[in-house]
């Protein structure tokens, strides 16, 4: 859980340089989430993969991030 002006900005730039691809965008009300997909490189031959959500949550006075990861 992340709070402030800038952190889901920052969230999206660090999700894109650790290799996730955006796959769907959600709006709602007052939230939207974000739906990222990474594909992992293979070890001892099994090929892992993670997915990331991010919830951006706009309520006054805050606006605060949630980020949820999963690796496969």
């Amino acid at each position: 859980m992340l709070d402030g002006d800038n952190a889901f900005e920052k969230t999206i730039l660090k999700l894109r340089r650790e290799g996730y691809a955006l796959i769907d965008l959600q709006r709602q009300d007052i939230a939207f989430t974000t739906v990222w997909y990474r594909k992992g490189k293979a070890l001892f031959g099994n090929a892992g993969s993670g997915v990331a959500m991010l919830l951006r949550e706009m309520q006054e006075p805050r606006a605060s991030t949630t980020v949820t990861t999963r690796r496969f």
